[in-house]
Order: C-alpha cells, then sequence, then structure tokens
C-alpha cells in the first residue's frame, strides 16, 4: 500500500529504547544488529532470543511471564539476494529460493514474509530506488485490486508494479509503471509464481 514507514520505525525504536537513527541503520544493513539491540528487543516484546538470533522454535514469550509489551512485534524475514530477483523467488519450494540462501533482516511490518530491496526507477517517486519492500504473498486468483502496486514473481522475473486487469482478457495482467518513461506491459496469468502484497517499506538500503 507504498506506506513510508519511518513513524513505525521511529516508534518502535523509542519504544524498545534504541535510538531511531542508529535502529534505522541497522535496518538498513549499513551497522549490523548487536546482540545488546536483540536482548533488549526480547526483552520489551516479549520475543524468544533463540528465535532472534537463530530462527529456532516459537517467536514469542508469553508476555505477562517476560514484562513485555504486546503491541510491539518485530519480525525477522529473508531478505531475498540480488540473484533471485531475475527469476523465482519462491521461499522454501523445490525449484525456488531456499531459507539458507537468504539474508535475515529485521521488519517492522507484522505479517511481512519476505524482504525485497528494490532498485529500479520505474515506481519512482511512490516507491524510490534504494527501498527495502517488506511483503506478503497473497492468493494471486482472487480479487486484485486494481491500480494497487504488487510484487510479481514470474517466470521471467520479478516485477514491482501497479496492476491492472480488462474485462474482456481474463488471462492476462496489465503491469504498469509510476515513471512515465516506463511503458505498461502485459504478463500472462499462466507464467505468474505468486503475487505479493506490500505492507511497507523504509528507505534506504542504497544504491550505486
Amino acid at each position: 500500500m507504498g506506506l513510508n514507514s519511518n513513524t513505525s520505525i521511529s516508534y518502535f525504536a523509542k519504544s524498545v529504547g534504541i535510538d531511531p537513527s542508529h535502529f534505522g541503520r541497522m535496518l538498513a544493513g549499513t551497522v549490523p544488529i548487536t546482540e545488546r539491540t536483540l536482548i533488549m528487543i526480547s526483552d520489551k516484546c516479549a520475543v524468544s532470543l533463540d528465535w532472534l538470533f537463530r530462527g529456532e522454535g516459537p517467536m514469542k514469550r508469553e508476555a505477562a511471564a517476560a514484562g513485555g509489551n504486546a503491541e510491539l512485534s518485530p519480525f525477522m524475514v529473508p531478505l531475498v539476494p540480488e540473484s533471485a530477483l531475475a527469476g523465482d523467488i519462491r521461499c522454501y519450494c523445490e525449484d525456488g529460493v531456499k531459507r539458507n540462501q537468504c539474508r535475515m533482516v529485521l521488519s517492522p511490518f507484522e505479517g511481512s514474509e519476505l524482504a525485497i530491496d528494490y532498485t529500479g526507477r520505474s515506481m519512482e517517486p511512490i516507491f524510490p530506488r534504494g527501498c527495502r519492500l517488506f511483503v506478503r504473498r497473497i492468493n494471486a486468483s482472487a480479487f486484485i485490486a486494481p491500480g494497487y502496486a504488487y510484487v510479481i514473481d514470474t517466470e521471467n522475473g520479478v516485477f514491482l508494479k501497479t496492476v491492472n486487469t480488462d474485462a474482456d482478457r481474463p488471462k492476462v495482467l496489465i503491469a504498469c509503471s509510476v515513471n512515465p518513461d516506463y511503458k505498461p506491459f502485459e504478463i500472462s496469468k499462466s507464467s505468474v509464481y505468486g503475487l505479493y502484497k506490500i505492507l511497507g517499506y523504509y528507505k534506504e538500503f542504497g544504491v550505486v
């Protein structure tokens, strides 16, 4: 839904007791996420340290026992490697990206399943070049909101586009850009591996 998450990140960082600007750099991957930071998140949000450090076991601890805040929910999600963006990003499938191929990054968006670094220009200024998207897979055969932006995983690559449909051509999606320099094109629904809703993004991870 094309939302700028600076406010959410700042609120979360302040609530946990972390400097928001430094936390933003951690999320962007320009500085490492420290053990102390993960412990603070664990204590404040009742999240298991095993889950934060290793991605193992249940995510949540009992908030009451931990004295945590159930309203704050950090999530570690796989960051899709750049090499996968020319092909299939389906996670954990036999022929898709495997979890051990992905670096885990912290997401401030509840329900996100993947993070994707966007390096294109076709969706500027709504999605700036150098932003990190947090997405969740949806049922591509269900209703698709026309004019909304999605990450489209296809046999020909991965695209961030607004999606439209044509009642007279039910077997295709019309992929449109925000930047007028990029023309719309059609995608056959039979070539679509998955459709991902954008829960939010932050900027920027840095591109050359």
